[in-house]
């Protein structure tokens, strides 16, 4: 018996991993038919991504640039044309503008990828915290929550046992008691313990 064979699925030879030079420097018309990478985060960077220029593969959605157009041809110093003929239209254009607020965007940019890794190492070092600070607000935690679990059951078990002897008691009676049975089952702070204290001290008084 002859196996039928499924359609093999089309695949650009890309796959979307260099940079569309139209999304990057204008409007790319190929939308999501372009067979190039069309990525918001590295349109607004000029950082050359260290794994795709040695390997030539890297994550789409990577932050960093997969095309060399930048390092070929340099935009920071030429004026923009459209500034000055009917205006710049483009959010993040790499050419120089006399507006400074169109250029904003640049000043925040590093250029060299080991120092994107030397501020990360900073960032990581200035966040870390001191292991037995640490061990000792986890347990701290835990026996919080262990103490809270063991007075979860036994109210639970408390409201039980009321409810039984609630069954043979007259309506006066009752009635009292069910203040303590709110209490104990509507629970709404740590001062209600208190409530709940005083509500059973004075009905077995």
């Amino acid at each position: 018996m002859r196996t039928k064979k499924l359609p093999r699925r089309k695949q650009n030879k890309l796959d979307k991993i260099e940079d569309c030079y139209y999304f990057l420097y204008s409007t790319c018309q190929r939308g999501q038919e372009c067979g190039f990478r069309h990525n918001l985060l590295s349109k607004q960077c000029n950082i050359l991504c260290d794994e795709w220029d040695r390997t030539g593969s890297c994550r789409e959605e990577c932050p960093l640039r997969h095309s060399r157009y930048h390092l070929k041809k340099s935009r920071v110093d030429e004026m923009c044309y459209w500034e000055n003929h009917g205006g710049c239209k483009k959010r993040f254009c790499e050419f120089k503008h006399e507006n400074e607020e169109k250029d904003e965007w640049k000043r925040g940019e590093i250029q060299d990828l080991n120092e994107v890794r030397r501020e990360k190492n900073e960032i990581v070092a200035e966040t870390q915290v001191d292991p037995e600070e640490f061990e000792t607000e986890r347990r701290k935690k835990r026996r919080a929550k262990i103490e809270n679990s063991k007075i979860k059951k036994a109210k639970q078990i408390m409201a039980r046992k009321l409810k039984r002897d609630m069954k043979g008691m007259d309506a006066g009676t009752r009635l009292n008691f069910e203040r303590v049975l709110n209490l104990i089952e509507g629970k709404k702070s740590e001062d209600d313990d208190d409530a709940e204290l005083r509500e059973l001290e004075d009905l077995c008084k």
